[in-house]
């Protein structure tokens, strides 16, 4: 049987999510609490790409809500309440966190408090933690 080659990122794991939750919490420390709900979305968003190419399926789209779907019948696997919400948790901060017309008015700066940029880590380590459970089987 032929060895499946996968990209660098399915490789070498999930260190580059890894990283960009750093660098979330990097934002966070320094009151950029937009940029850091963005990067906690897309270290998430990245990793269960990295999931799925793993298992030779091509990650589509934008929602990591509707990526959670798909590795949990494509593996045929529970996924936990927990990591669950925290998905549709972050999948609000793909668009509102980094374009100033996702709101009525002001910027993302505005309106995305310390709060939910903690929560926004928080589920991002979750589901990355999540994700490693996966590729570690």
């Amino acid at each position: 049987m032929k060895e499946r080659k996968f990209r660098k990122g399915v490789k070498t794991g999930l260190s580059r999510q890894k990283k960009d939750l750093e660098v979330s919490k990097i934002l966070f420390d320094t009151e950029n609490c937009e940029w850091a709900s963005f990067a906690a979305q897309q270290a998430f968003e990245k990793a269960l790409e990295v999931v799925l190419e793993k298992f030779g399926r091509k990650a589509w789209g934008y929602s990591a809500y509707e990526l959670l779907k798909v590795v949990e019948s494509f593996l045929n696997i529970d996924v936990d309440e927990e990591v669950s919400e925290g998905t549709k948790f972050l999948d609000k901060y793909y668009i509102i966190s980094k374009y100033p017309n996702g709101w009525i008015s002001g910027t993302p700066h505005d309106f995305i408090t310390k709060k939910e940029a903690e929560d926004a880590i928080l589920y991002s380590g979750k589901i990355i933690r999540f994700c490693e459970s996966i590729l570690h089987r």
